[in-house]
């Protein structure tokens, strides 16, 4: 599909806007800025204190962390991403160089401790992890830390945010059906992410 359905959006909140602002300024400063970042997987075990900005760390270290902000993604265009942008380890490094991945801190409902939840750019992730480069370095924008929120309480203000994407699509060519956030996938996200971690939607 090369036209995205309206409907495929996410609104154009003020909320949602200022968010996109702050990661644009914090992808500019870590790539212009020759500084030492936090390692991700301590900024996430850390609850001592709030954190907002960015972090890096390996993928392998980072991966048992994360959590998709949606229910799927489409396999051709996670198949066409990794066929461009994966196809050795130099060219992954490349493309998450260029690539913010903006994620909110949170509690982890399934472990009890807390996780980073993805809110764009799933398809590069599914792509990075399927080509089995793990040592690649990500960075991750943290926007929010709501660790301190149950985790309903978080689900609901990251739905009224409009950060999380609650369709999903049955077939390619069916109509999108809203559904709780919590039936989000569930962490770790396998090798096979966009096969059995996330299931396959229209892009």
């Amino acid at each position: 599909h090369n036209a995205i359905d309206p409907r495929h959006r996410f609104p154009l909140q003020p909320a949602r806007m200022r968010l996109w602002a702050v990661i644009f300024l914090q992808h500019c400063f870590v790539y212009e800025q020759a500084v030492a970042l936090p390692d991700c997987d301590r900024v996430v075990t850390d609850a001592s204190t709030s954190f907002t900005g960015v972090c890096s760390n390996k993928w392998h270290n980072v991966k048992p962390y994360i959590r998709p902000a949606q229910h799927d993604v489409g396999y051709a265009w996670v198949q066409k991403k990794v066929e461009k942008d994966f196809s050795k380890s130099s060219d992954a490094q490349d493309a998450l160089d260029s690539k913010t991945l903006p994620a909110v801190l949170a509690v982890n409902n399934v472990t009890q401790s807390y996780a980073f939840y993805i809110i764009d750019g799933h398809h590069t992730v599914a792509a990075l992890d399927y080509s089995g480069y793990d040592d690649t370095h990500v960075h991750l924008t943290v926007v929010m830390d709501l660790r301190d929120l149950d985790y309903d309480v978080f689900l609901d203000k990251l739905t009224t945010m409009a950060l999380a994407y609650e369709l999903v699509h049955p077939s390619p060519d069916a109509q999108s059906v809203k559904i709780p956030p919590q039936q989000l996938p569930l962490p770790p996200l396998p090798r096979t992410i966009c096969r059995s971690g996330m299931t396959d939607g229209a892009h």
